[in-house]
């Protein structure tokens, strides 16, 4: 099943040129309302939304004019569409697949974990009140928190509902680097400290490969404002990246 990206032609440009998707951190995205796995909810010092990666999509065929509005660089940029299958991904022996060849991937003060991450697409879910989910997010005890990963990145206020969006969501645990050691408590003890003094993670984005032959199975479309140079730009970027992908014109050119 093909899903679709509402993008611009730069960003096209850079997911041909480096063969990978984009995942932008949760603080980051456009409705605030997700910034608030805070503690304005929880009355800890615990912000999840800034250790929360996602890659936004639509599994709707049917052209979207707020998607292209607000993402396609105001129906001047392109919807790319791929297969729902479109990363590289390993068995690293546990129950999830990985977008990492390890079990638990290290980056300079954060580690990703195929124990609390899946690969696949998830859909969004719309509600009239959100905070529920959010303040189940976090569970905080006397020994420490647990966190509810299934309800962080997946509910947005019904207003956005418009917008029926999916996710692959990856979830970032920061650590504290000077308290690493061989020692066995000593990642609970490091962990425990990054999120406590929200540490800021050394990445702000993460980029995951894409398969060849989901590259291979590229289509295209341009956006309802875009130009006949625009089209020579995309033709280009093709060409360069030794590509060949189905182009094919916006249903609502002409009419915006």
């Amino acid at each position: 099943m093909k899903i679709h990206h509402y993008t611009s032609i730069e960003a096209l440009e850079m997911i041909l040129k480096n063969k990978s998707i984009k995942f932008n951190r949760l603080d980051q995205v456009d409705d605030k309302a997700e910034y608030k796995y805070d503690s304005t909810v929880y009355d800890t010092n615990i912000k999840l939304g800034k250790y929360t990666f996602v890659s936004c999509w639509t599994k709707l065929k049917v052209e979207n004019i707020d998607l292209w509005n607000r993402y396609g660089k105001g129906n001047k940029g392109v919807r790319i569409s791929l297969d729902e299958d479109m990363f590289e991904t390993y068995d690293v022996g546990t129950v999830n697949r990985s977008f990492y060849n390890n079990r638990e991937y290290y980056f300079e003060n954060f580690v990703v974990s195929s124990y609390i991450n899946k690969v696949n697409l998830v859909e969004v879910k719309y509600e009239q009140n959100i905070e529920p989910y959010y303040k189940e997010a976090i569970k905080c005890f006397d020994q420490g928190f647990a966190f509810k990963y299934d309800n962080i990145g997946i509910y947005k206020k019904r207003e956005w509902a418009l917008q029926n969006e999916s996710r692959f969501i990856i979830h970032a645990q920061p650590f504290e680097p000077a308290l690493m050691s061989s020692h066995p408590l000593s990642f609970p003890l490091a962990l425990g400290a990054a999120y406590k003094n929200g540490m800021e993670l050394s990445e702000k984005a993460l980029y995951i490969p894409l398969k060849q032959e989901a590259l291979e199975d590229l289509e295209i479309m341009m956006g309802p404002k875009t130009t006949d140079e625009d089209l020579k730009k995309v033709e280009k970027i093709l060409r360069d990246c030794y590509m060949i992908a189905e182009i094919k014109d916006s249903a609502l050119k002409g009419d915006l």
